[in-house]
């Protein structure tokens, strides 16, 4: 099935070169109506399951409106933490009413200074201030962590803005319950993916509304299929997920949600039930209609990679656990390392609804920038916006659904959308856009292996997407998704695509099964206008328009930040080199002057006799690149100020599989090289101002492609020079055409 023309994206190595104005929705096909076969079953007999049961108090209930309890107002000085705190349990000592609700406590518009953390520790109590913008509340987080030895490689004992849920931040522990009693195991043989009937030896210590939890044994053989006995030695004991008994029928237990973890004889051990006893999570509470900014330091910030104490500051915004039926919205995070709403284990029904996370302040690399991380079940992340994250919509190891990301949207990211690490079982991506980065549920390489399965990419759109299946029985599934279709670095199988760029309707997988369970009343309790409509777009125009705000204070300390639009940088990872016979210099050395596109100070000045170099990966939609039959024809283009001569050389390297311990070889077969010299006047330039507009196109052969089969087969090197000083901003790389059929 063919992904429509224009779609293909090109992307770096460690972040995308598409600028500003080209983020705009994906075009696509007329939407095709697959409700008759969404229930039935693949080979292995899984079906997609439903996910009706997701979101706070079981899905489909409006979010309460708590009432005030204790109004505060700004101070002009000072820490505000202690009072705050103070009204935070006072509050939790009132009586509860008959939903158990307490009340709020309402920060008036202005800013607060909490130099710690602040803990909603108890049920029915909520955080609500008077706006997530820059008019609203704003409470930043003055606390540096305290650098300890070895945490988690970081230096440093982290601490998060709000903790909401029965934890001590001091003193963290996993438990949400006092003890668990072993009733016995599972008897079916074979339990596809989506089943919500089991059979257990003996049911008659369990009743109706008990709370369960079942815990699933891999054996040697799943290892062995999955190729990972040296890689995953420790891990078969740690998948289990949580149920609620619906239904007992003799030794058949009927449950709330689907089992999302693939049974077999022949891979899994066994199958152990609990019944969960004393359940000491919160409940009834949340954080509201607020905005929460981390310190950071500022000096030498300008390259994060080599500053000593990038990482000082707060690890979340907000971290959810030991908690359940709860909420996190309306609120906009700024500045933390990791991320805006961090849902762990412990966490259960929770929703997380209209709430941003804008620019990161961290390295770039492994454990950081975890917009919005989902970890716990039962959670619904709606409407949610992320800018300049890595993982932005994530979950760690292990993590087992049902669990719904919809209608959300990654901007200017560095890396993937999808789960992160070792077998996260049972995620719906739901209208999840990434217009410049990767959705992936793949078989990674490394430790982390099989990241997610079980997981479901519902009208997803992307520059690339990755669905494959492991060799369990377990699937994926990507359904109505529009983005260049890709398999795993280890050339796993496709997974369950349906409806390759064509958008599916429903439009919503959540919603369509949530009316279908609960009827059009639990939909209206939970959505807005544009999310009942068969327009994608109409969601992501509201998101881009709704959440990227920066008051004027932050729009100040950007200088400080690397978030160039033209220039994704990631400290050493960067994909851009300058280079000289001064030897290197970086982009944040270099003069400024204002975009002519996105206003803003983006625009750099070249040194006389220094070269800017580039090298993007081209991920094309070639399932078998050797297959290519017509050249590849691409465009270069970028804005430089009016007058510069500007020698432009493009080199074009095939990538093949290869011996090296890296798994990828480098093959300079095919090497083809275009070069203009001059001030590409005439129709390449579009005047503006004192700028210059300068586009041309070139072609790679198809046969560069002979005897490729990597999923991305070229690397460009893009080199910019001149004899005397240039000044350029917004260079942009796309293809405009290819073959596949």
């Amino acid at each position: 099935m063919n992904l429509i023309k224009h779609l293909i994206v090109i992307f770096l190595l460690s972040g995308s070169i598409i600028n500003a104005a080209d983020s705009k929705p994906l075009k696509s096909a007329k939407p095709k109506d697959i409700t008759d076969i969404i229930s039935i079953p693949d080979k292995a007999g899984n079906v997609i399951p439903d996910f009706s049961s997701v979101g706070y108090k079981g899905g489909g209930v409006k979010l309460p409106e708590v009432p005030v309890k204790i109004v505060l107002s700004p101070q002009k000085n000072g820490d505000d933490r202690e009072r705050i705190q103070a009204a935070l349990d006072k509050i939790g000592k009132m009586k509860p009413d008959k939903d158990g609700l307490r009340g709020a406590l309402l920060l008036k518009a202005g800013t607060y200074r909490v130099a710690g953390y602040l803990v909603i520790g108890k049920g029915g109590v909520v955080l609500r201030g008077e706006g997530q913008f820059s008019n609203g509340t704003t409470v930043i987080d003055t606390k540096k962590n305290l650098k300890v030895k070895n945490n988690y490689g970081r230096g440093y004992r982290q601490h998060s803005l709000i903790y909401l849920g029965n934890v001590n931040p001091e003193k963290p522990t996993r438990a949400f319950y006092s003890s668990l009693d072993e009733i016995g195991v599972l008897t079916d043989k074979n339990i596809p993916v989506g089943t919500k009937t089991v059979t257990i030896g003996n049911a008659d210590k369990l009743s109706v509304g008990d709370e369960i939890r079942i815990q699933i044994i891999p054996n040697k053989n799943w290892l062995k299929k999955l190729n990972l006995e040296k890689k995953w030695r420790g891990i078969t004991g740690r998948f289990y997920c949580e149920r609620k008994i619906m239904k007992i029928n003799g030794n058949k237990l009927t449950l709330d949600a689907p089992m999302l973890f693939y049974i077999d004889k022949d891979t899994i051990k066994k199958a152990v039930v609990y019944k969960i006893n004393n359940d000491n999570r919160i409940s009834q509470s949340g954080v509201e209609n607020i905005r929460l900014v981390s310190y950071f330091s500022e000096k030498n910030y300008k390259n994060p990679e080599n500053y000593k104490n990038p990482e000082e500051h707060a690890r979340s915004a907000v971290y959810v656990d030991k908690a359940k039926n709860c909420w996190v919205k309306n609120m906009t995070a700024l500045h933390f390392f990791l991320s805006a709403v961090e849902v762990e284990h412990g966490a259960r029904n929770i929703t997380v609804q209209d709430c941003a996370c804008l620019r990161p302040v961290s390295r770039i690399r492994g454990g950081r920038r975890y917009a919005f991380m989902v970890n716990g079940s039962k959670v619904l992340v709606q409407r949610c916006y992320a800018y300049n994250a890595r993982h932005a919509f994530v979950s760690s190891s292990a993590a087992a659904g049902p669990n719904v990301f919809l209608d959300c949207l990654i901007e200017k990211g560095f890396d993937a959308v999808g789960p992160h690490m070792k077998w996260c079982t049972g995620y719906l991506y739901d209208n999840v856009m990434a217009p410049q980065r990767n959705i992936d549920l793949r078989n990674g390489t490394g430790s982390h292996a099989w990241q997610g399965v079980n997981h479901i990419l519902w009208n997803c759109r992307a520059a690339q997407i990755v669905c494959d299946m492991p060799e369990t029985g377990d699937t994926n599934w990507a359904v109505g998704c529009i983005g260049s279709k890709r398999s795993s670095p280890t050339r796993a199988r496709f997974g369950n695509w349906i409806s390759y760029g064509i958008p599916a309707i429903p439009r919503s997988l959540y919603l369509w099964q949530l009316k279908n369970a609960k009827g059009e009343k639990a939909i209206d309790n939970i959505t807005m206008s544009e999310q009942k409509k068969n327009d994608g777009n109409l969601i992501y125009s509201y998101l881009r328009n709704s959440f990227a705000e920066l008051n004027k204070e932050e729009k100040a300390q950007e200088k400080n930040l690397v978030s160039d639009p033209g220039f994704i940088i990631a400290g050493k990872r960067t994909p851009w080199r300058i280079r000289g016979n001064k030897g290197k210099i970086t982009i944040e050395d270099l003069k400024r002057t204002t975009n002519p596109v996105t206003k803003d100070n983006s625009a750099i000045e070249i040194p006389a006799k220094y070269v800017l170099n580039l090298k993007p990966f081209l991920f094309m939609d070639f399932e078998n690149p050797s297959k290519q039959k017509i050249p590849l024809k691409l465009e270069f283009d970028y804005n430089a100020a009016k007058g510069d001569s500007v020698k432009v050389t493009i080199t074009h390297v095939s990538i093949r599989t290869g011996k090296e311990k890296s798994g990828y070889g480098l093959n300079t077969y095919g090497t083809s090289r275009w070069t203009r010299t001059g001030e590409f006047r005439g129709n390449a330039a579009k005047g503006n101002g004192q700028w210059q507009h300068y586009s041309y196109k070139f072609s790679i052969s198809p046969e560069f492609f002979k005897d490729s089969n990597m999923p991305y087969p070229t690397v460009l090197s893009i080199s910019m020079s001149s004899i005397n000083n240039f000044t350029i901003a917004n260079p942009s790389l796309k293809i405009l055409y290819d073959n596949q059929k």
